[in-house]
């Protein structure tokens, strides 16, 4: 039965539950896969590893192109009442044709206006001409019955494959070249293919298969490319940069050959800097990207150079010479940038912009990357794309759909054998604990991946698995080991013991991994007083009085009311645990609110066991109308009289109000000739009244 009203489901998710319908029967779940050979059966599988990442919503047009992109023999004559089904009319009675842009239009100008002649169009298989360029390579790569395409052709096709991202077909098409085509060229084109699918154990042995086929210098250079990405990838990044620097010194020493011009020896730089980056060689890095600077102009290899300058710079710190490589990458020559190279731009431009602070404009540029990522074969979608998607939305709070996302990543990552990003993982399920609240559990989970990253030579890795270890066991009120971990970071030492000092700063550097208002609290819980009041900023007031237990002035909470909901509920919570009461209570309330709703349980759980609320400012305020001392504990209100000089409660019923989470309540007193305002705060919009005799 059809209703009206929003989809509860993505479109792609129902496409979906559709195919396993048909080819599994009803109540097929997403684990069963769809077994057996045919084509039929090939497009179903690639069609439902695109559609199951239900993350953004894709139109329905989209999912239709990819549907006749995966299945070409659509458009064989058997099929043609079925093309026939593309075309539909809606309720006002409009001509629609359902699948790309570009082949909607060209289709719907030819029929003009009439349904019949455009259902004939669909049948005729030839319509399939207008389809737009990026679905034309499947047409080359249909078997011809007049005459078999030369190798040449062959591998021109593949590339082109390549181009959109399609790697599967482009190696399909690569290995079934024959023979007697250069060796070289086929198992170059075939290792780069395995790269982007991911096959890293794949595209080592036939790139080492390649180099030994006497490749010339460019089929050598995509060889080193697809061998060095290899190796950082599966964990040995040092073999990998040893390989790339004596291709470069190799080069070097023919003193110009004419087989080696400027051209090829400045990508055989691009390739070095590259592997220094994977390796950590900063030095080597500025030097070799230097030597590829003939490359900047190039459309093809333009874009790389000036990504890997982007990440040198981020990893220096500066952060708008990054953005801008990046940018300026992207639009060098947009119209001929593969389809994965855009994607991997994007990503890094989301890298960027995270590490500038701007959150929000991170997750879009990681939301862009993931869309050009859908359209590419391989795992980088999942192991890349959704993973990074997966770390800002955790660093914002928003952690609806986190869980399921690296339960996936972490999977492909251990299929492809990718022992770098399955250490970043670790990374990120330490963070997702982290901000549910579960501080013993991310103390685990970050505990290996601080050992993962340390045999993997990772030191940005090792860093914030420190920062966030220090995090969890600040957190767990355990103080002396957070101070010890932070002590690490700063210096990293022989492995002795702990020297019996103060620790040292920690790097600014390494405090990145973390938000602004994260770092006073880190530094505050590992017992680092004067630290945590230095790294403070815009919330100096508000630790200083946490901290040493002074007053707070009103003004001194603008700073964190202006944070992003979690954000300010995770600061309430840091705040109330360096000195529970000192948080007023509407704030603390919201944050406990604004907790449960991300599901922070934990933490809210913790901030409502400090939130005494209306019972506790009752009990003082009575106390203090009996003559009692009023409380000066945590979070008291430095008046604590119960009389004032309106004769007698207007002080005391502010100050009740206040601690009970009302603050800015009105209070006031009417007779027949008088009007007396007790408690003059600017009120709100329910009002209360209560009648007395007299």
């Amino acid at each position: 039965e059809v209703e009206r009203g929003e989809a509860t489901s993505l479109p792609q998710e129902r496409a979906a539950d559709l195919v396993r319908r048909l080819f599994l029967g009803r109540g097929a779940s997403r684990k069963e896969s769809v077994a057996g050979r045919g084509e039929a059966r090939r497009a179903v599988r690639a069609l439902l590893r695109r559609w199951d990442e239900g993350l953004v919503p894709l139109p329905p047009d989209l999912l239709v192109t990819r549907l006749l992109e995966e299945a070409p023999f659509l458009w064989e004559p058997p099929f043609a009442a079925a093309r026939r089904a593309l075309a539909g009319t809606h309720a006002g009675g409009e001509l629609w044709v359902v699948g790309p842009g570009p082949f909607r239009w060209r289709l719907l100008r030819r029929a003009g206006g009439d349904g019949e002649a455009l259902g004939r169009l669909l049948e005729d298989g030839e319509s399939r001409r207008w389809l737009p360029g990026d679905l034309k390579p499947s047409l080359q790569a249909e078997p011809s019955h007049e005459a078999e395409p030369s190798q040449e052709a062959a591998l021109g096709a593949a590339r082109g494959w390549l181009h959109q991202g399609r790697a599967r077909r482009a190696l399909e098409l690569a290995k079934a070249s024959a023979p007697d085509s250069p060796a070289a060229a086929r198992l170059a084109l075939a290792a780069l293919c395995q790269l982007h699918l991911g096959r890293l154990r794949s595209a080592r042995r036939t790139a080492a298969r390649g180099l030994a086929a006497d490749p010339g210098p460019e089929e050598r250079l995509d060889l080193a490319m697809a061998e060095v990405r290899a190796l950082a990838n599966g964990g040995d990044a040092a073999a990998g940069w040893k390989r790339a620097r004596e291709l470069v010194e190799s080069w070097s020493a023919q003193g110009g050959a004419a087989a080696v011009d400027d051209a090829h020896l400045a990508r055989a730089h691009l390739v070095a800097a590259q592997a220094a980056w994977d390796a950590g060689e900063t030095a080597a890095l500025e030097e070799h990207l230097a030597a590829a600077r003939a490359l900047e102009g190039d459309p093809v290899h333009g874009p790389a150079l000036r990504q890997t300058r982007a990440m040198a710079a981020l990893a220096a710190g500066r952060v708008e010479e990054a953005e801008g490589e990046l940018a300026r990458a992207l639009t060098q020559d947009r119209r001929r940038l593969p389809r994965y190279t855009a994607a991997g731009l994007w990503n890094d431009l989301g890298l960027v912009r995270a590490r500038g602070g701007d959150l929000p404009g991170a997750e879009k540029a990681f939301d862009r990357s993931l869309r050009l990522y859908r359209s590419c074969d391989g795992s980088r979608r999942t192991t890349l794309g959704l993973a990074n998607l997966a770390e800002v939305r955790l660093r914002r709070g928003r952690l609806h759909g986190v869980e399921e996302i690296l339960e996936r990543t972490s999977a492909a990552n251990r299929a492809a054998g990718n022992r770098r990003m399955a250490a970043h993982d670790l990374l990120l399920w330490g963070r997702f604990e982290l901000a549910q609240g579960r501080a013993t559990a991310a103390l685990e989970v970050l505990r290996r991946a601080a050992g993962r990253a340390v045999a993997l030579g990772m030191d940005a890795a090792t860093a914030e698995a420190g920062l966030l270890t220090a995090r969890a066991l600040g957190w767990l009120g355990r103080r002396e080991e957070a101070a010890a971990e932070l002590r690490a970071l700063a210096d990293p030492g022989d492995g002795g013991p702990e020297p019996p000092v103060p620790a040292p700063p920690v790097p600014e550097h390494a405090l990145e991994a973390l938000e602004p208002e994260e770092r006073p609290a880190l530094l505050a819980h590992a017992g680092l007083r004067d630290e945590a009041l230095a790294a403070a900023g815009a919330w100096g007031a508000l630790w200083q009085a946490a901290l040493t237990r002074s007053g707070v002035p009103p003004e001194a909470w603008a700073a964190v009311d202006e944070l992003p909901e979690y954000r300010f509920a995770r600061a309430v919570f840091d705040l109330e645990l360096a000195r529970p009461g000192s948080v007023p209570a509407a704030r603390r309330r919201r944050a406990i609110s604004a907790l449960r709703r991300h599901g922070a349980v934990r933490l809210a759980a913790r901030l409502e066991a400090w939130d005494q609320g209306p019972w506790r400012a009752l009990a003082q305020h009575l106390a203090a109308s009996h003559g009692q001392p009023r409380e000066h504990g945590p979070g008291a209100a430095p008046d604590g009289n119960a009389t004032g000089a309106d004769g007698g409660i207007g002080a005391g019923w502010a100050t009740l109000l206040t601690d009970a989470g009302h603050p800015t309540a009105r209070v006031w007193w009417e007779s027949e000739d008088d009007v007396r305002v007790l408690v003059d705060a600017a009120g709100g919009g329910e009002e209360l009244v209560a009648p007395c005799d007299g």
